[in-house]
């Protein structure tokens, strides 16, 4: 994931950036201007794609590793505000 976050999406940001400079200035058609950003788009989709597949998987692993063997693994709940100290009461 480090590979499209870091080499992948930055490149085509780049290519972008070259693109459209290119086409402003008459180097190239809007074709290529195009294209750049159909690239850009899949690389960022190819990203979050990769984030919610490592995040699933992270989840089933934590999963997993409650459960108790012969028992199937409960929905992990939010955990609850932790209840408010109760005044002690004098006693005489």
């Amino acid at each position: 994931m480090s590979a499209l976050e870091g080499g992948i999406v930055r490149q085509a940001e780049s290519a972008l950036a070259v693109a459209e400079s290119a086409y402003r200035f008459g180097e190239r058609g809007i074709l290529d201007y195009l294209d750049a950003q159909r690239v850009l788009r899949g690389a960022r989709s190819d990203l979050i794609a990769a984030q919610f597949e490592q995040q699933a998987a992270t989840i089933q692993i934590e999963r997993l590793l409650s459960s108790v063997p012969g028992q199937t693994a409960a929905p992990m709940a939010p955990p609850s505000a932790p209840a408010a100290p109760s005044a002690p009461t004098e006693t005489k």
